[in-house]
Order: structure tokens, then sequence, then C-alpha cells
């Protein structure tokens, strides 16, 4: 495998790999989900709620009670869509710093 950099500069998105892929995520994620870990022991219930303050997953019955009320609560979905984006940003600053050297 080449590992020069390529000349071109302006790729065009695929969009129908970004759906597919979009796909792929969203169905490992619910495989991930439904496995007993993903599962709260307290109330038997899939964790789907990510807490941004102690940043630890949740079900509906946990974010509802008092020791998560008034933390900001978002889907697991959301919450991972927001980190993807996050390490794309560093990966992306990682590689122009290499482009530089």
């Amino acid at each position: 495998m080449c590992r020069e950099p390529s000349q071109q500069k302006n790729f065009r998105t695929n969009i129908v790999l970004k759906k597919l892929v979009s796909i792929a995520r969203q169905a490992s994620l619910m495989k991930f989900l439904s496995s007993e870990e993903h599962q709260c022991v307290t109330h038997k219930e899939t964790k789907r709620i990510f807490c941004m303050e102690t940043r630890i997953y949740l079900c509906q019955l946990c974010s509802d009670s008092h020791m998560h009320r008034g933390h900001r609560h978002c889907p697991i979905e959301a919450a991972a869509e927001g980190e993807m984006e996050r390490l794309l940003q560093q990966m992306t600053s990682l590689w122009e710093k290499i482009q530089e050297i």
C-alpha cells in the first residue's frame, strides 16, 4: 500500500456509502446496547441515556432519579456521534501536524 500523501485535495463524498456506514453503525450500536453489560442492574432496563455530568450510561429510571436530576442528558446515539466528531477533529489536527513535518 502506498503511504505517500495524495495530491488530490477535493474529494467528493459518496452519499450511498455514507448512508450504508450510518446504517452499519446504528446496527452495531443496537447490538452493543442489547448486550448484558448495558442492562441496568437496578432496573433491568437497557441503558440508553448518557449523563454528560458523570459521563456514565443510564436507564430512563436512573436518569430521572435524584442522583442525576438537574444533570444534562442525551441519547447514547448523540453522545457517540459527538465523541466521533471530537475524535475526527483530533485526528485531523494530528494529520495536519504530521504534514508540516
